[in-house]
């Protein structure tokens, strides 16, 4: 198997569905539900094909626009009447987006396992 990004052939690492900086931002998400496998998990859910340069070098700055988007409008208390400027860039977010649902892709397919 080769790395879902790179293509090269080493050693992967655990690949977070949804990066563990966001999920940090709400500790009442602390489960995974896999209704595909009929299985819970007591933790993020994460897979096993991103080598360890893509995830902890190339990737990481888009887990972190993610971390600092969700931050900045999505864990606010903001008043009825408040009204919101929102902001963003547009091909950092879309790399999130990308970035989750190629994740999401993969954990679809019932022979992938999830660790």
């Amino acid at each position: 198997m080769s790395c879902a990004y790179c293509g090269e052939r080493s050693d992967y690492t655990k690949e977070h569905i949804i990066s563990s900086s966001v999920l940090d931002l709400f500790p009442e998400c602390f489960a995974t539900i896999d209704n595909a496998r009929g299985k819970a998990y007591a933790s993020d859910p994460v897979v096993k094909d991103v080598c360890s340069v893509c995830n902890n070098q190339k990737l990481s700055y888009i887990d972190n626009y993610a971390r600092e988007f969700i931050e900045q409008y999505f864990v606010v208390d903001y008043s009825e009447d408040a009204i919101l400027d929102f902001q963003y860039n547009y091909v950092l977010l879309q790399k999130v987006l990308l970035k989750y649902a190629l994740s999401l892709i993969h954990i679809s397919e019932p022979t992938r396992p999830l660790y």
